[in-house]
């Protein structure tokens, strides 16, 4: 909900593409964190990665379908 929120004040100041690709670049940053952090505590920044991109994803895809539907 506090992304859903934040996210409506991002697209309102840089529009929702600039939102659709910062949700799109976490998607490497995830997996380099997977990649390369130990895996005992690594967990907790790929699930914050991953919690981020899905967030704001479900708040930016739907807004850009329906103004681009009109509605």
């Amino acid at each position: 909900m506090i992304a859903a929120a934040y996210a409506s004040r991002l697209i309102r100041r840089f529009g929702f593409w600039w939102m659709l690709l910062a949700t799109l670049v976490t998607l490497p940053v995830r997996a380099l964190a997977a990649a390369f952090i130990a895996p005992s505590w690594g967990i907790v920044p790929v699930q914050v990665f991953d919690g981020l991109g899905a967030r704001l994803q479900s708040v930016a895809v739907p807004t850009i379908c329906c103004t681009a539907a009109g509605a």
